[in-house]
């Protein structure tokens, strides 16, 4: 639900999403997602992550993207690797270079940052036999990541755009770092 306010206002708030060199789109993404804990190693987990998107024209060969995403994963304890529920909320802001190499498809490559709000619940190890070891105290944590991307755009003849966009995203603290692929409809 608070994706869906936040894609609304995002809308809202743009005069020029009527425009043609703006788009909003829905995605779907498939990502490898890990934990950067302050309490030890984690493993990784493979996640779904949807996503709301805005994109609008900066300059010629440049736009820039808005985007808000959530991803929600388990990883699992070892005896070495903290195991935990996670869950991801971010809102995104990224600036993209259009490279012209396919006429056919635009190709864009940029980066940005993402406010990111993670949740940690049931954080544990186990030992070798698979008991539990040690717990540790669930936790929640706001800030900043790093994203790096790269999109094919494509134009169909209805004037929508499919894209498949591949994205890292890495935490500036102890937080949920993840890298997939998504892909979005444009509309």
């Amino acid at each position: 639900m608070h994706l869906v306010l936040l894609f609304l206002f995002i809308f809202a708030i743009n005069t020029a999403a009527a425009t043609e060199d703006s788009a909003l789109g829905v995605g779907l993404g498939f990502a490898v997602a890990g934990v950067e804990d302050p309490a030890g190693s984690t493993g990784n987990d493979q996640v779904f992550v949807p996503g709301l998107f805005y994109r609008g024209a900066w300059a010629r060969d440049l736009d820039y993207a808005v985007g808000a995403r959530y991803a929600s994963g388990e990883l699992t304890p070892t005896p070495t690797e903290i195991g935990q529920a996670f869950s991801h909320l971010e809102l995104s802001l990224a600036l993209h270079k259009r490279l012209r190499l396919l006429r056919e498809f635009k190709t864009w490559v940029g980066g940005g940052v993402a406010l990111a709000r993670d949740t940690f619940e049931t954080r544990q190890t186990v030992d070798g036999d698979g008991f539990l070891k040690d717990r540790y105290d669930n936790r929640e944590s706001t800030g900043a990541n790093v994203l790096l991307e790269v999109t094919a755009q494509y134009r169909t003849q209805n004037n929508h755009d499919w894209a498949v966009q591949l994205q890292h995203q890495e935490p500036l603290g102890d937080r949920v770092r993840y890298s997939g692929v998504n892909l979005m409809w444009l509309f």
